[in-house]
């Protein structure tokens, strides 16, 4: 899938993580096709939040960005962080400073001039920090969320 000259791979089984995790038992998950969909769990016994539908594919019809210099700052797709903090949700453990597992993906991105005629491919790696601070009850769950890039050969 190419966005802005990015093509993004990686994908989170989300079924799998939402019967694994505690905070996200009481949420009735649905994998259709190309979307994700979230809400409350039947039978609803208190008032509960609209369900959600996120996208699963990396769709963008969006031109290339020219620019100068070896370089850029690039966005995340929102449908890869819809599924990133699934991940996160899932897996950050209630210990302040905690952190979740890595969620790797990977990304090539199609240079206007390349050099050799070869994408750059780089590998990032996102890991979630538990913020939430010692003996608070609320925010339920605050995180910071590092992103490193290596270059892949």
């Amino acid at each position: 899938m190419l966005v802005n000259g990015r093509q993004f791979s990686g994908q989170v089984d989300v079924q799998a993580l939402v019967k694994d995790s505690p905070r996200l038992l009481s949420c009735d998950v649905k994998v259709e096709n190309d979307t994700i969909t979230i809400g409350a769990r039947q039978p609803i016994t208190q008032p509960v939040g609209l369900g959600v539908t996120f996208p699963l594919k990396f769709q963008q019809n969006v031109p290339p960005i020219a620019f100068l210099g070896k370089r850029v700052e690039s966005l995340i797709p929102i449908e890869l962080w819809n599924q990133a903090l699934i991940y996160f949700i899932a897996t950050l453990p209630e210990t302040p400073g905690a952190r979740s597992p890595p969620l790797t993906f990977n990304v090539a991105v199609k240079w206007n001039i390349p050099e050799g005629k070869k994408d750059a491919r780089f590998r990032v790696q996102a890991i979630a920090t538990n913020a939430n601070a010692a003996n608070v009850q609320g925010p339920a769950l605050t995180a910071d969320i590092t992103l490193n890039a290596e270059k892949i050969e």
